[in-house]
């Protein structure tokens, strides 16, 4: 794949910036421009892809959302990326002629890149986007775990013909691939009972906005586990990004938004992320540019603190933890890095077959110290042996 079959080049009006600054983020790229297409992908470890396709009730369109995003992410200081790691700035997805050739475009341009261990950071477009990600493990027949950032959920209980921003996970729901699905950051005056209902009937999980809102650090197992996670602008609330269709006075805060996307970035097992909802009519002051420029910024920011760590391999600063659980007669296996301070537990998994290992929170841990069941580690327990 070269980058002119499926991609516009990067062409962004000239500002007051500096661009020849060798600190700025954009020193850092290697950019499709004009008669320069990216033809190898040699040491690029992520590629950023912008698309333009903006899906409303009303109407689909061009909102010009990419480059606000880039140019405010290219004024940035760049990252020190570790090991030699680069990042592609492919530029924007040709949108061609309805959403669906959208879709498609974008699922084959995910399967090229996960075929060679590259994140994709997709941004611009509306949440339906995400579609892409689902086409893309249903082609390879691959399970996955699915992560949302956001105030909603986009899900009907139905089976609609089309993707929208409001129902897009009705198609992930239904899906044979989908293994896990989990909410960070719903509000519930914006969720139905029946919603809530239907992820606890299925196995899924969800945090609600208050649930996080003095720890952020609760929805970091979530993120940690996911495959494919999707941030929305509209999870925030209007005051910090107004560039939004659908505003609300509560959600999270600006700072949380990119603390969340920097808990993805030190995710080991996320292939592709979306960072979705920007609205650029609605936002006169380019505050929301900026936000969303933040949160790619402080993502891969995360990337450059991952440290791989094998929990249940011989490894100093990985501590074990065995708790009996008197109600199950079970013996629960945690770990505990006391580098990052993050925890892993163990599910175990009928036919003779090896223990899952799963991300928890020390707050499971505590609460099988206290004869309770994390609901989490419960639910995947219940897949994989119902």
């Amino acid at each position: 794949m070269t980058t002119e079959d499926y991609f516009n080049p990067v062409e962004l009006e000239k500002r007051e910036t500096d661009y020849s600054n060798p600190h700025l983020f954009c020193r850092n790229l290697v950019i499709h421009t004009p008669g320069r297409p990216i033809k190898s992908f040699r040491n690029v470890k992520v590629a950023l892809i912008g698309v333009d396709n903006f899906l409303t009730s009303s109407s689909v369109g061009s909102t010009n959302a990419p480059d606000l995003i880039r140019t405010e992410l290219y004024e940035l200081y760049k990252i020190k990326m570790p090991g030699g790691m680069r990042i592609a700035d492919l530029g924007n997805l040709k949108t061609g002629h309805s959403s669906r050739d959208v879709y498609y475009a974008l699922r084959d341009v995910l399967l090229h890149l996960y075929e060679h261990g590259i994140l994709s950071i997709v941004f611009g477009a509306s949440e339906d986007i995400a579609y892409a990600s689902l086409l893309c493990h249903e082609a390879m027949k691959q399970t996955f775990n699915f992560t949302t950032v956001q105030r909603r959920l986009a899900f009907t209980g139905g089976t609609p013909d089309e993707p929208t921003p409001e129902n897009y996970l009705d198609f992930f729901l239904s899906s044979p691939y989908l293994f896990f699905y989990a909410n960070i950051a719903q509000q519930a005056c914006f969720v139905s009972s029946d919603q809530m209902d239907y992820l606890e009937s299925h196995g899924h999980d969800s945090l609600r906005l208050g649930s996080i809102r003095y720890n952020t650090f609760r929805a970091e197992p979530y993120l940690r586990d996911a495959h494919v996670a999707g941030f929305d602008i509209n999870a925030v609330k209007h005051a910090d990004a107004p560039g939004q269709v659908h505003v609300s006075p509560n959600g999270l805060l600006a700072e949380d938004f990119c603390q969340l996307t920097r808990y993805a970035g030190m995710s080991a097992g996320i292939k592709t992320i979306f960072l979705t909802g920007y609205y650029p009519p609605a936002d006169m002051q380019g505050t929301t540019a900026r936000l969303a420029a933040q949160a790619i910024w402080y993502l891969l920011d995360g990337m450059t603190v991952y440290r791989e760590e094998q929990p249940g391999k011989k490894k100093h600063h990985i501590q074990q933890y065995i708790i009996h659980h008197k109600m199950l007669d079970y013996d629960f296996v945690f770990y505990k890095s006391q580098s990052t301070g993050r925890w892993w537990v163990e599910v175990p998994v009928t036919g003779g077959k090896e223990n899952l290992l799963i991300a928890c929170s020390e707050e499971d841990y505590h609460a099988v110290c206290n004869e309770e069941i994390p609901g989490r580690w419960w639910k995947i327990h219940q897949k994989m042996n119902g």
